[in-house]
This record gives C-alpha cells, structure tokens and sequence, in this order.
C-alpha cells in the first residue's frame, strides 16, 4: 500500500489526495478479513502516526529524511554539533551502571570508553544527574533492569519497545527514559512512557506506579502516577492507529511539524486535506505543535 505513489513521488509528480478529496480516485472497499492481521509498530512509529499520519505514511514510501549535513568539514564540537550521538553516548553510560553498587565511578569508567570529543559533556551531565533527586531515588530503588526490550501483542497490533530503566520502588513499578538537551513538547514524550507503562502491564501483569522523564544534565524532567482508566485509553488510541494504519488513512495534521516536515517539498498536503486530518484523529493523539 506504501509502494504504489513512489515513482510518481520521485518523478515530481503531485500526489493523489486522500480521503475522497478533488481528483481522488474512488476508494476501493477493502475485504472484511483484513481486520485480521496485525501491524507490527515500534513505540516511535505509533507517536508518529499519532503526530501526522501523512509524514507517517511517506516516511514509509520513501525512508526517512536525512539529515542536510555540516559540510566537508567535521565540527570540533562534537557534542554541540551533533546531539543525537551525545544522547546515545549519555545513554550509553546510564545503561551500564550497576545502580546495586555506588555509581560515582562507574560513570567515571564508563565516560572514559566514549569518544575524546564527547567525554566531558557526557561526564559533565551524568554528575549533575547523580546530584539529583530522581537518581537518589533510583539508588534508594531495587531490582533495576536496564534497557529492557519488549514486544506486546494487542487488538490487531503488535508493540516493540525498550525502556531505559525500570526499578522497584516501594513494592511497584517505576519507569524511567532517560532525555537529554530540551524537549519541544512534553506531551510527546509523556505519550512515549504511557505506551511504556501499557507494555509493562501487559508483559507482567501489574501497572507500574509511575512513568518517568528524567532529563541528564540540563533536559527538563515529567512524571505521572499510572491507573487502569489511564492506560485504558492509551490503549485504546493505540489500536486506533493501527485500525488506522491497515485501513490507509493518513491524512495529514497541520501545526508546527510543517514546518520541520522533511517531506513538504513533494507537495500533496491541501489545507483542506489538514483539516479533514483534524477531524479523522484518534481522541487523545493530539496534534502535535
């Protein structure tokens, strides 16, 4: 279904409109049984279908955009010029620590193994980290397990995942996702540890207390105490999206991803076409902005 506009799309050509729009092809009924089968998403893909099911929808057709790059020459600052290699640096160091035993210098260890460039902001942020409440929180926990990956079949639909940290606290629960730098929207990464939280209580049987975003240095950090009415309906916005997904609908969701939207070159999303995206999300998957 994702494959049949590609070369129309990479030949320039306009996209067809979706959703029974002005010089839209007449939809074709699908067989009843298609209900049947299951869409496989990761926990990354469902926030962003949630976001914007038309970028959802391309970035399928035609891979995801890459980045525009700094030049021919590599920046000295390693760390400020490319944050998504210090995140994974940072989460690399927090995934190892033995939180049993005094993590002081285990980060110094572990800091010492990342790149030259990128070893004193990573050391810098997980110091001021272990100064704060939620890592003696952590430390006060037990039964930490890092980097937990899992896979929850629901109605129709398949979740991965990995969760960052998970500990026992007071007999429950509790999820944490390590951020770095600043987040644009924190309902966004609230909607990311509620799908956590879903997971859990499918894997073991029991909700965890609470959700967690806890930021490395200067991010920002969220929590949310979890119960049954909470992630009934996150899992109920989920099998929406994946009832959305194998019945094609993508319409498109204006706000501010436009603008950051690798995609907008190609043309295709009328602001008719955004308005009916509107009106066709799933409650609860707001927009984006």
């Amino acid at each position: 279904a994702f494959t049949g506009h590609r070369q129309a799309i990479l030949a320039g050509e306009a996209l067809p409109v979706p959703d029974g729009g002005p010089g839209a092809a007449p939809a074709r009924r699908r067989p009843a049984r298609a209900a049947a089968y299951s869409v496989d998403l990761t926990v990354s893909g469902v926030l962003g279908y949630w976001a914007c099911p038309r970028q959802f929808e391309l970035g399928h057709l035609l891979g995801p955009v890459g980045s525009r790059g700094q030049g021919p020459e590599a920046p000295k600052d390693r760390a400020a010029a490319d944050p998504a290699a210090l995140g994974s640096a940072i989460h690399e160091v927090m995934a190892s620590v033995d939180w049993s035993a005094d993590p002081a210098p285990q980060i110094e260890r572990f800091a010492d193994l990342q790149e030259p460039a990128m070893r004193d902001e990573v050391l810098s942020r997980s110091r001021r980290f272990l100064e704060s409440p939620w890592a003696e929180r952590i430390k006060s926990g037990s039964e930490w397990q890092s980097e937990v990956p899992f896979s929850v079949r629901l109605d129709g639909c398949r979740l991965f995942g990995q969760i960052d940290l998970l500990f026992r606290e007071a007999g429950r629960w509790v999820i944490v996702d390590y951020k770095t730098g600043s987040a644009p929207d924190k309902e966004v990464y609230a909607r990311q540890v509620r799908l956590y939280a879903l997971a859990i209580e499918k894997c073991l049987g029991e909700p965890p207390a609470e959700v967690a975003l806890v930021g490395i240095g200067d991010g920002p950090d969220f929590a949310e105490k979890i119960d049954s009415s909470l992630l009934a309906q996150v899992e109920a916005d989920l099998v929406a999206a994946a009832e959305g997904i194998k019945a094609g609908r993508f319409p498109a969701i204006s706000g501010k991803l436009c603008f950051h939207c690798g995609y907008k070159h190609l043309g295709g999303c009328s602001r008719k076409e955004e308005q009916a995206g509107q009106k066709d999300r799933a409650p609860g998957s707001a927009t984006v902005v």
